[in-house]
């Protein structure tokens, strides 16, 4: 697998598409899911891609907020041809590092789907809060603090 991370401005047009139809394909086709999905976030945020062969089968969204001092992990999806060999670990893994490598922030928040829960818990992450449905789909909040 090979990664490379993009700003928004450093996407092609061919590579915009190829995430938005991943996301679409995952989050609204195959979790059935009707939720703004071109929020307006996607200019200020790092766009994290993983690739085989040039094809694009896994991606994420990364946004550093800075007047809260912490990262975001966002829209985490894989191709569901790449699923369960190690993609979205990569993936998770490749972003934290970048959080670390090039930021002071202490923490990294993201909203996990509660059927994913223990994937991210195995990461370090902690779940806070109750759950609540984002798209009809059960979140909840949770969060990664940097060891000093």
């Amino acid at each position: 697998m090979e990664h490379k991370i993009y700003r928004f401005e450093e996407l092609s047009p061919e590579l915009l598409y190829s995430i938005l139809r991943l996301r679409e394909s995952v989050f609204v086709i195959e979790q059935q899911s009707i939720y703004e999905d071109i929020d307006g976030l996607d200019q200020e945020a790092w766009h994290l891609c993983i690739f085989d062969k040039e094809q694009l089968i896994g991606y994420l969204r990364l946004r550093l907020i800075v007047e809260k001092d912490l990262a975001k992990i966002e829209r985490v999806v894989v191709d569901v041809a790449h699923r369960s060999k190690g993609a979205a670990s990569f993936l998770m893994k490749v972003a934290m590092q970048k959080v670390i490598d090039q930021t002071e922030f202490k923490q990294i928040t993201l909203s996990a789907q509660t059927a994913v829960l223990r994937y991210y818990q195995k990461l370090g992450f902690v779940a806070h809060g109750d759950t609540y449905l984002d798209g009809g789909i059960p979140h909840i909040d949770m969060s990664w603090t940097r060891q000093l």
